[in-house]
This record gives structure tokens, C-alpha cells and sequence, in this order.
């Protein structure tokens, strides 16, 4: 920081004055809650590609499913209406716990054209063990529906198979986690920001001019060039500042050499 020598600040301080210390300790919370932000929002983005990773390496005709449990599922139908008789289920292997329940068709507000509707209900007992469901119609040209279901012991066992390192490490949505943590994030991201402009309030009523940029000259007795953040009285080239650390102690002079708006 740097303040005009015939400021009132112009003596030398011991880094008790009030005003310095809370500047400086308000100016440690923003870059602490910058640090966070960056971080929190770091993790986000972690968060959304684990999810990401998970949707590549999984398959929309993938169920994993503990005992109990029922899944909605649908499909496309033949064009003329069929009849619920006409609707085929194959379950395997022979005595799998899983029972299909039809429920209606109906049409696609997508495609306009017409859908079946059900669900598949795992019994309330099953051991580990993989099974299909196979979704046909009679006597019509629409592919078939394989359906892959995983069943599992329990909850715990399915969690720890889970593709997303977030969901077997929590038991939550990675795609949730990651719109949590992003918001909480920016949040804290304008917190920071608010604090920033705080701060060159702060400066600005005490007369400091903010030091952003230190180069060391080339040549020796070059000493130091610095660059400041100017403000409404901003000082006039040639007059001789003083330098001073983040709690007003006094570490050297500085000439104004010129100023860019």
C-alpha cells in the first residue's frame, strides 16, 4: 500500500493503529472466503464429472435393484392400438424374483405416436443375482425391449457397487452434490467480492492507494517499480509517496512517475 507523505498517516506506525489492523484482518477474510469459493467450486466441478462418468459407463437399460423395490418403465408400440393380451414379458432366468405389472398405453407427447406404460416390482426377498426383462409384442415389427436388471441384497451392497464415486462414498446424486456445491460457490464467491469493494472503500477513506503490481528494475539503482489502484484524488505525477505494509508500518518512499486512467 502507498499514502501520500503529508497525509496524516505519515508517521511511522507500530502496527497498533486500529484502522490498519481491521483492514488487514478484513482483507484476510476475503482472500480466505476466495480460497474457499475457488475450492468449493473446484469440487463441484469434480462432483458433475464424476456424475458424467457414471451416465457414459452406464446404460438407460441398466436397473440396479434391492428387494422390494418397483421401476417404472415404458416403451414405443406397434402403429395400430394394441390389446394388453398383446403385450409379451419374458423374465429370466426361470423364477427370478421380478414381477411386471401393466399398467396402460398411452400417447407421446414426443413422437405422437403410442407407448406402453408399467412397472417392475422386486420380491421381498432376493438374493444377488442378475436378470432380463424382455418387453415384446405379438405379431408386431417393434423391436423388443431387454431390460438388464442387477438385483442386490440390500441398499449398503448397491451403494457399493454404485459407477459414482460420490454415491458409494455419500448415497447421493453426484449431479445434486455438484448443483449444491456450485451454488454455494458463487455464493461465497460474491461474498468475497463484496468484501473486495469493502476494502477499497476502506482504503480509499483512509487515502491508501493499493499496490497490485511490484518489478524489480533491470539495472542496478533502478530500485522498484510499482503499480497502484488510483482513486477519485489520485496522486499527481512527481509527488512523493509513502510505502507502508498491510498494517501501516512504514517501509520506504515512492515517486509518482506517471498516471494511466
Amino acid at each position: 500500500m502507498n499514502v501520500p507523505v503529508n497525509s496524516p498517516l505519515d508517521t511511522p506506525l507500530d502496527g497498533s493503529d486500529s484502522r490498519c489492523s481491521a483492514l488487514a484482518r478484513l482483507r484476510s477474510v476475503q482472500q480466505y472466503s476466495g480460497l474457499c469459493s475457488a475450492l468449493i467450486l473446484l469440487a463441484a466441478i469434480l462432483a458433475m464429472l464424476d456424475g458424467l462418468q457414471a451416465v457414459v459407463r452406464d446404460s438407460a437399460y441398466r436397473l440396479d435393484m434391492v428387494p422390494g423395490e418397483s421401476r417404472s418403465l415404458s416403451g414405443p408400440c406397434p402403429a395400430v392400438t394394441p390389446a394388453p393380451s398383446d403385450l409379451l414379458v419374458q423374465i429370466g432366468p426361470k423364477g427370478a424374483p421380478l414381477h411386471f405389472h401393466f399398467e396402460d398405453f398411452f400417447a407421446s407427447y414426443w413422437t405422437g405416436t403410442g407407448m406402453w406404460r408399467g412397472s417392475i416390482v422386486a420380491g421381498q426377498t432376493a438374493d444377488r443375482q442378475q436378470c432380463t426383462v424382455r418387453v415384446s409384442f405379438k405379431n408386431a415389427p417393434v423391436k423388443a425391449l431387454e431390460y438388464e436388471v442387477m438385483l442386490w441384497e440390500n441398499a449398503a451392497a448397491r451403494q457399493a457397487a454404485a459407477l459414482s464415486w460420490v454415491r458409494r462414498m455419500s448415497g447421493l446424486n453426484p449431479f445434486f452434490v455438484a448443483l449444491g456445491l456450485g451454488l454455494t460457490g458463487l455464493l461465497c464467491g460474491f461474498y468475497n467480492f463484496r468484501l473486495g469493494r469493502r476494502v477499497q472503500r476502506e482504503l480509499q477513506g483512509m487515502g491508501y492507494h493499493e499496490i497490485f503490481r511490484i518489478k524489480q528494475g533491470n539495472k542496478a539503482g533502478e530500485g522498484v517499480t510499482l503499480w497502484s489502484l488510483p482513486f477519485a484524488e489520485a496522486p499527481r505525477p512527481g509527488e512523493i509517496l509513502a510505502v507502508t505494509d498491510a498494517y501501516g508500518r512504514r517501509m520506504g518512499e515512492a515517486k509518482v512517475r506517471e498516471q494511466n486512467r
